[in-house]
């Protein structure tokens, strides 16, 4: 019975320590590029030449996006306003100014510009996902925005670009993971047992 004891607070002190490790890897990769933003801000002349406040500001609209309502009217203003379809490009160059994976630019803008709540309403191309259709984001202005300056970036030929699709895919598909999701599913599933 000792033997097992210990297994087991073992496989706890495991458990605690790789939870931790995540936790602050997180913390260290937002704080990084919190400072990668900072320095973009501040040297003007080799980075995309705006501010993330003024950029929010021209757009009339908090990011990350909470609401599809929201999220739906700022795709409305989008598509009718040449100047915010600008602004929300130099967004997405700002934020992924310096990377070098096709993925972080992904995650960094998406996490950036929509919650989980908005990400959970689409698939990359409007898919049954268990039984329930979803909304096309490939055909939002979003999705033509984020893709144009991905496609600037790493060459519509390229093959870091040719990985686009699926990397849209699989980061919607796992939305309902974030926020604190995959955590609220695991205690559920422990709890149902």
């Amino acid at each position: 019975h000792l033997r097992e004891y210990l297994d087991e607070k073992f496989k706890t002190v495991v458990k605690t320590i790789k939870s931790a490790k995540r936790s602050i890897l997180y913390d260290v990769e937002k704080k990084t590029n919190q400072l990668k933003l900072a320095i973009i801000n501040s040297n003007a002349i080799a980075t995309p030449n705006a501010n993330i406040n003024d950029i929010e500001t021209k757009l009339k609209v908090v990011f990350p996006i909470r609401t599809i309502e929201d999220f739906l009217l700022f795709e409305e203003a989008i598509g009718t306003s040449e100047e915010k379809k600008k602004a929300l490009i130099k967004w997405n160059q700002i934020l992924i100014f310096g990377e070098t994976c096709i993925k972080k630019c992904v995650r960094r803008i998406m996490t950036s510009t929509l919650s989980k709540t908005v990400e959970m309403e689409y698939s990359a191309y409007g898919r049954q996902t268990h039984g329930k259709g979803k909304r096309d984001f490939s055909k939002t202005q979003t999705y033509s925005c984020l893709n144009g300056v991905l496609q600037e970036k790493f060459g519509e030929h390229g093959e870091l670009y040719k990985q686009l699709p699926s990397i849209i895919s699989r980061w919607l598909s796992g939305a309902v993971d974030r926020e604190g999701g995959r955590k609220t599913r695991r205690s559920s599933c422990v709890t149902e047992s």
